[in-house]
This record gives structure tokens, sequence and C-alpha cells, in this order.
């Protein structure tokens, strides 16, 4: 399929999207039950800002692959385009659940969770996750986030901590941490302050934690400058 693609990526490129819409089909033609040209089909409709055709395409994709979690991403977005929240919503759940690695499945649950913020639903669709058992990592740092700029630092705090506690990912565990760092200074937590510092640089986030910290104490008036 990889040359099959280059020859309707070069009839796009060059210009003939007649040409590469016809071989498209034709490949569609020879093989109907692939879902592979159902989404090569999709995506030359998507350039062509011919959305509802691409849609359908990638409807037909999925119904021959319905584990494909680009296909369903790729249709979320789509579903945007068109103003149409509740497909987009469902399309975005199952690319989630069809998506194997994490990074790739926190950035849709990122895409998922504006979509809920644009819709003003954010805080209602988090709890519902929660009462489900169905909460992500990324539902609930974005609960302390929220937290944090409401002013209710202590409840950033304890979301905070929740949300550390949901992933193994050392990155997003450092950040976490970089959050708690900053929101223990503010709340004059000096022995917690320490302890998640010294948690930092034992994790060769040093650098990161120093300039949190003198960052934070700055903001506060705790230093001058």
């Amino acid at each position: 399929t990889k040359y099959q693609d280059g020859f309707v990526r070069t009839y796009q490129v060059s210009g003939d999207i007649g040409r590469a819409f016809e071989l498209a089909r034709g490949y569609i033609d020879a093989d109907s039950e692939s879902s592979v040209h159902y989404v090569r089909l999709a995506k030359l409709h998507a350039a062509e800002e011919q959305v509802e055709e691409a849609i359908t395409a990638y409807q037909k994709a999925i119904e021959l692959a319905p584990g494909n979690a680009q296909a369903y991403h790729d249709l979320a977005r789509l579903h945007l385009h068109t103003d149409d929240p509740d497909a987009a919503e469902k399309a975005f759940k199952q690319a989630i659940q069809y998506t194997s690695q994490d990074w790739e499945r926190q950035d849709i649950e990122r895409e998922l969770i504006n979509l809920y913020h644009r819709e003003g639903k954010l805080e209602e669709m988090i709890d519902q996750a929660e009462t489900g058992g169905t909460l992500t990592f990324e539902m609930q740092k974005e609960r302390a986030q929220r937290y944090r700029n409401a002013g209710e630092l202590e409840a950033s705090v304890n979301a905070y901590k929740k949300a550390i506690d949901m992933t193994s990912d050392s990155y997003e565990r450092c950040r976490i941490n970089e959050n708690l760092l900053g929101l223990y200074v503010k709340r004059r937590k000096i022995d917690l302050t320490m302890e998640v510092y010294e948690s930092l640089v034992n994790s060769d986030s040093g650098d990161s934690a120093r300039s949190t910290l003198i960052d934070t104490y700055k903001n506060e008036g705790k230093i001058e400058t």
C-alpha cells in the first residue's frame, strides 16, 4: 500500500487531483474490503475540504476495520469541523479505546477535554467519569489545574497528588511535582516544599526544580529581585 499511497500522492502534489481521486477509487474497486483504500480516499477528500465525503469514507474504513484508532481520531476532528460535538466526542472516545501508546492516548484525551471545555460541560464530564470509574490521568490533571487557577490551593494539591498516582510516566510525574512545589510554597508548607524539591533533584530535574522554587518565591515576594 505504500506504493499506492505514493502514486496517489504524486498526482495530488502535482495538482492533478482528478487523477488522484480516480486512482484512489480504482484501488477500492480492485479490493473493496480493504479499509486502507477508504482511509486513503478519506484523506484526499479532507485535503480538498470535502468534509462530508471524507466522513463517509472514514466511516466505511472503520466499518471494515473497527480497531483503527487513527481513523477514529481523524473522524473526530472532521466532526468538529462540521460542528457536531456529540459525534466528535464518540469518535474521540473510540480513538482512545483503540490507541496502544500512552502518549498518543493522552494527546487525544487532551483534545476531548478541550471539547468538553468549549461545550461548557468539563466539570460534569469529569464527575461522571469519576463516578463511572473511567477517570483518566489527563482529566485528573485538568481538575487540579482548574482548582489552582481558581485559587483553591488545598483542593489543587489533593488533586495533583491523586494524579501522580495515576501515571508511571517519569516526565509527567516530574511536571506534577513541580506544580506541587509551587503550591507548597504558596501555602507556606516548608517541610513539604523541601521534600518535593529533594525528590525532583534526585530525579535529575534539579535545574528545573530550582527555577520553579526561585520563581515561586519571587512571585510570593519572599525574594527581592
